[in-house]
């Protein structure tokens, strides 16, 4: 009976180091789904529309697993990640983008979000600070720049008429 339990946990522990791994393997594909493939179609016609769809469904595929894996923090700082990166798409005027103020402010808050929850549980880590105050930063860039590329326009604009 001793024996057989203690087969048992051995056989647990393995399962368990085997499904970290996984997700470990999960989350760095979601990254990469993010990073590289995401950087090749930047400048393709039809890229900002084909980036936006490759982003929310990565972002979907996240929340999911963060749902299944009871807010893993590899997950969420992935989960973070991504909605830093569709809100660059929906506004970032230094890139091609789809100008959705709105959409942009709701993907930089819930990074907003998942960064300070991860900090609240870590508050000596560095790299959550950095990358929480880089997520409130990019936020108020994009919003500042959106609306000098839109004065830039309409003064170009105005100049045309006159």
């Amino acid at each position: 009976m001793i024996v057989a339990t203690f087969e048992e946990h051995a056989q647990n522990g393995s399962r368990r180091k085997r499904a970290e791994e996984r997700l470990g393997q999960l989350v760095e594909l979601a990254n990469g789904t993010l990073g590289e493939a995401r950087d090749s179609l930047e400048h393709m016609p039809g890229g900002t529309a084909a980036r936006r769809e490759n982003t929310r469904t990565t972002l979907e595929y996240l929340d999911k697993l963060n749902r299944d894996t009871s807010n893993d923090k590899r997950v969420l700082s992935a989960l973070a990640y991504a909605c830093v990166r569709l809100a660059r798409i929906e506004l970032d005027p230094q890139q091609p983008n789809l100008g959705n103020l709105s959409d942009a402010g709701d993907s930089f808050r819930k990074s907003a979000r998942i960064l300070n929850g991860l900090l609240a549980r870590e508050p000596d880590n560095t790299g959550l600070q950095i990358r929480t105050v880089e997520s409130r930063l990019g936020l108020w860039k994009s919003f500042w720049r959106s609306l000098v590329t839109k004065q830039r326009r309409s003064s170009s604009i105005e100049a045309d008429w006159f």
